[in-house]
């Protein structure tokens, strides 16, 4: 089983990752394909709570920005084949079993946010109270952190577990995990009290308006934001799941003897 080399997280974040003479490379693609394409941008921009108009530095630009000496040790580290010993591939079946556990795993943990959000009443039930709005949006970001991390471990266990492509992929996703961290914290951190002040102005206008006119669905912009920010924090679970590539058909079953 080949490994796909173009992982969709690091894709989509304006990346690509390419293998010439052994060696892993991180190259920036067109512009346009950077982090202000992200489905949380453009719902905070549709709503008015963040500026959309295009950056003038590229994605490779902002990450060097945000990584500082030793996660650029670790990255090169992680991009560069030093030829040091790593482990073989695991035997074609082993594999193939754990990269298919991985992925019935983060199928499964996808489902399981998405029901968390869709059933959460704090916004939609009224009176809808913004101030536990904003907590139990802070409580799913907590969760999905969490559950996330522990799917895209998973998926590094079964990419590491294909060979020494498959190990340089986990090892980029662990580095670049480690070192944005800080900064997806800060910035996601924020999206709460942007929604707040969001909410906040929709009344007051409502309140306002000369000429009545119906208010936004309870909840609208709380949730829209949670299901974007899930596909937002979910393209690097699609990007370990990409650079697995298809999974092996097993073979049927022989036929029992007559």
């Amino acid at each position: 089983m080949q490994l796909r080399q173009r992982p969709a997280a690091l894709y989509d974040r304006g990346f690509s990752l390419k293998s010439s003479a052994g060696a892993m490379s991180l190259s920036p693609r067109p512009h346009h394909t950077g982090f202000d394409s992200s489905p949380l941008v453009r719902t905070l921009a549709s709503l008015g709570g963040v500026d959309s108009a295009p950056s003038p530095h590229t994605a490779a630009e902002r990450l060097s920005q945000w990584l500082d000496w030793t996660d650029a040790i670790a990255l090169s580290a992680a991009l560069t084949d030093d030829k040091s010993p790593m482990p073989g591939p695991a035997p074609l079946p082993a594999a193939a079993r754990l990269a298919a556990a991985a992925i019935d795993q983060a199928r499964r943990v996808r489902s399981e946010l998405e029901r968390l959000i869709d059933e959460d009443t704090t916004f939609t039930v009224p009176p809808v109270d913004e101030n536990s709005c904003r907590a139990s949006y802070r409580a799913h970001q907590h969760t999905m952190a969490a559950r996330i991390d522990g799917v895209r471990a998973a998926l590094r266990a079964a990419l590491a577990a294909r060979g020494t492509e498959g190990t340089q992929i986990a090892a980029l996703d662990a580095v670049l995990a480690r070192a944005l961290a800080a900064r997806e914290r800060e910035w996601l951190g924020t999206v709460p009290a942007l929604l707040k002040r969001h909410v906040a102005h929709q009344h007051q206008h409502l309140a306002e308006a000369i000429t009545p006119f119906a208010p936004a669905a309870p909840g609208g912009p709380w949730l829209a934001a949670l299901r974007a920010e899930l596909a937002t924090r979910w393209q690097a679970v699609e990007g370990l799941i990409d650079s697995i590539g298809p999974l092996p058909v097993p073979a049927p079953a022989p036929a029992p003897a007559q």
